[in-house]
């Protein structure tokens, strides 16, 4: 496992305040993964996530909140308000725990209503936001991660560890939320402050 915090991998010019958009998993998805994040628990070199800071990212959006004005935040939201409200709250089969480089987390399938939310966020950040810098790669699945490397070293013992832990767990994805996102390097964390939320159509 790698340090997913060192300066080579993570770089961002700043470390606190990143533009985000995110969704939020439930208390039923925490209770659900519990046994993984327990397992991390055991290793020093992989920092769990704790249940309020668990995420799956639609996208990092490449400005900083100090960088963009209230003017733009504000029709960011609005813009995001008419997004999710043309699709219907959905949920996600996640799978897991998979050990990657940097992290611990369950994976799932990017499905039509997923693709949908990604790809009009993302083109809504490069309309409000301008397109002098280019978007970060989207995400390649939906994805929660439950523990993030802060060490490089040999992570076959957590591997080992989770060998037997299975977790499926559900996604329930009803609203996204715009945040602006702190890297945590001396904690191992990842945490935010909600900008604004935005609740997905109710499916009858």
């Amino acid at each position: 496992m790698r340090n997913l915090f060192d300066p080579t991998r993570l770089s961002w010019p700043q470390l606190h305040d990143s533009l985000h958009v995110y969704v939020l998993p439930d208390s039923r998805f925490a209770a659900s993964v519990e046994p993984a994040t327990a397992a991390i628990r055991q290793f020093e070199y992989c920092a769990p996530v704790a249940p309020q800071w668990m995420h799956a990212t639609v996208t990092r959006i490449p400005w900083w909140r100090g960088e963009v004005g209230e003017a733009s935040l504000r029709r960011f939201g609005e813009t995001l308000d008419a997004i999710t409200a043309g699709i219907g709250a959905f949920s996600i089969p996640m799978v897991g725990p998979v050990v990657h480089d940097t992290s611990v987390g369950v994976v799932g399938e990017a499905g039509a209503a997923w693709g949908s939310l990604l790809d009009r966020t993302r083109a809504a950040a490069e309309q409000v936001f301008g397109d002098v810098r280019p978007m970060p790669p989207a995400p390649p699945m939906p994805h929660v991660s439950l523990g993030y490397g802060i060490e490089d070293c040999d992570s076959g013992g957590l591997e080992w560890a989770l060998r037997t832990v299975d977790t499926p767990a559900t996604l329930a994805i009803a609203a996204a939320y715009f945040v602006a996102v702190h890297a945590n390097p001396d904690d191992g964390t990842f945490t935010w402050d909600r900008i604004s939320s935005h609740a997905l159509a109710i499916v009858d």
